[in-house]
């Protein structure tokens, strides 16, 4: 596991305790209250800003790969129903980053539906082809790409791609400022002329300020 995963699965777990300590002592002085009545209160005043860690995995469908993902996203709420998020994530081992810019609806329930513009800051890998082999050689593969540690070594191109995300996510009050927030996205990215899509699966423990 790399330095940057161990930090970032650090940092969830610190956010997780927190969290849970929190939400030990803001359930016993709220003892009866129902989770409607809890979203309502966690609601009540509507908080200026949020700001969440992301921890999750992305569905690439162009590599048909599945790939560890993090990030960090920041909230700025208008008003109960209202807001934009402004999102960056890292997808590792394909060296990308995916920054997005989403108008958020918040439901009274604890669902949020989001959608907006992005781009995607990605690395295309160097390819190269092999000859075919002759009679009595060992077969190889014709093209594709360079294991990763010689790839690194070689000119590498960076790549600006377009994309719109759609969302689906749901608050869990932990406590007082503190949620968790399970959250499905599927972003379509123009890449080479075509359409390619990305389905990212996430977890985001932050606080409201």
């Amino acid at each position: 596991m790399s330095s940057i995963r161990r930090a970032m699965v650090a940092l969830v777990v610190l956010l997780l305790v927190s969290g849970g300590a929190l939400a030990q002592e803001h359930t016993e002085a709220t003892d009866g209250e129902s989770h409607g009545e809890a979203h309502e209160a966690h609601a009540e005043g509507h908080p200026a800003n949020g700001l969440f860690g992301i921890l999750g995995a992305t569905y690439e469908s162009e590599e048909e790969n599945t790939y560890f993902t993090w990030g960090l996203e920041y909230e700025r709420v208008f008003n109960p129903h209202l807001g934009v998020a402004l999102g960056v994530e890292n997808i590792t081992d394909i060296d990308a980053w995916v920054g997005n810019l989403c108008l958020v609806y918040r439901h009274p329930s604890g669902l949020r539906l989001l959608a907006g513009p992005g781009i995607e800051f990605k690395t295309r890998r160097p390819e190269f082809e092999l000859p075919e082999h002759g009679e009595g050689e060992q077969p190889g593969h014709i093209e594709g790409e360079l294991p990763g540690d010689i790839a690194d070594r070689l000119p590498s191109e960076r790549e600006n791609l377009f994309l719109w995300r759609f969302g689906i996510a749901y608050n869990v009050p932990l406590a007082e400022r503190w949620v968790a927030v399970p959250a499905f996205d599927l972003d379509f990215v123009r890449e080479d002329g075509h359409w390619v899509w990305a389905a990212v699966f996430a977890v985001s423990i932050g606080f409201d300020f």
